[in-house]
């Protein structure tokens, strides 16, 4: 029986069929279908961290990340972007490159650092992982339990939990995949893409 970080591996590369290509900086693009504009790709991985870059974002952020999560950071990828910010996972950017060529993640200090206030009772022990273009809306996760949490892009206020961190990026990628037909074309784009 495949475990869930297994599963979740197959839907990153479901779009595979239609090309991957690495990039300069080893980000991973997955899916670019004949329609698609020339840089545009249907998922987008990249490159998984090191135990000295968990030490250092846990010490910029003065939280323990859960383990299911750091594995995720090390061991698949360091954020994702699904079908162009649909669903996004930030990651760990500790040098921003401007060459077109490097994909990067949104950067996970934006909402835990530079913007935290913007979410109104967001706890200490409250790790903003990523998020939803539909409306703005956040995922967060409680450093104490793993459990991770919906809310909107002003209050901390819970909409929606999973119990950990691969509960809620399987689930999700099998609800999300689901809006799109085989080859990433939204089936109905006047449908919420939230999870509620």
């Amino acid at each position: 029986m495949k475990t869930k970080f297994e599963l979740i591996r197959e839907l990153l590369f479901k779009y595979s069929r239609f090309g991957i290509k690495k990039t300069m900086n080893g980000a991973t693009l997955i899916g670019h279908p004949d329609y698609l504009k020339e840089d545009w790709w249907l998922v987008e991985l990249f490159p998984q961290l090191n135990i000295d870059d968990i030490a250092s974002i846990e010490k910029e952020v003065s939280v323990k990340l859960s383990e299911s999560y750091v594995y995720f950071l090390r061991n698949i990828s360091n954020g994702l972007i699904f079908q162009f910010g649909t669903f996004a996972l930030y990651g760990y950017v500790p040098d921003f490159n401007r060459n077109i060529e490097c994909r990067l993640p949104f950067d996970m200090y934006i909402p835990n650092i530079y913007e935290r206030e913007n979410i109104s009772n967001l706890r200490q022990n409250f790790f903003v992982i990523g998020g939803y273009d539909y409306d703005g809306s956040q995922l967060y996760m409680d450093t104490n339990t793993g459990r991770v949490f919906l809310c909107s892009n002003t209050d901390s206020a819970p909409l929606y939990h999973w119990e950990t961190f691969e509960d809620m990026l399987l689930s999700e990628l099998k609800r999300l995949y689901c809006l799109y037909t085989e080859d990433g074309r939204c089936i109905d784009d006047s449908k919420t893409t939230l999870p509620i």
